[in-house]
């Protein structure tokens, strides 16, 4: 796991998460900017303010678990499917 596409989903690995007393709250990358630096991704299960985030891809690499060098990361990454369509 090397890099971020979209479809991807991850999550906040926050302490309720981190020890099983909540579920995670998923976020889907949806858009990936042309030079590549930011990505925007939406909350798949929220109902109030589920506007499109925008994040900084050097910063989501280095705090999260595709950073191999990261112990403790703070996003979680779980890859999209090869042949899922973003409808």
């Amino acid at each position: 796991m090397d890099d971020i596409l979209i479809g991807d989903m991850f999550y906040f690995n926050n302490f309720g998460v981190r020890n099983g007393h909540c579920i995670p709250d998923y976020m889907r990358v949806t858009e990936i900017s042309k030079c590549g630096s930011f990505i925007t991704a939406v909350y798949e299960n929220h109902a109030v303010d589920n506007r499109p985030r925008l994040f900084s891809k050097k910063n989501l690499m280095f705090d999260s678990n595709l950073n191999p060098k990261r112990e403790n990361p703070s996003w979680i990454f779980t890859k999209a499917l090869n042949d899922a369509s973003m409808a």
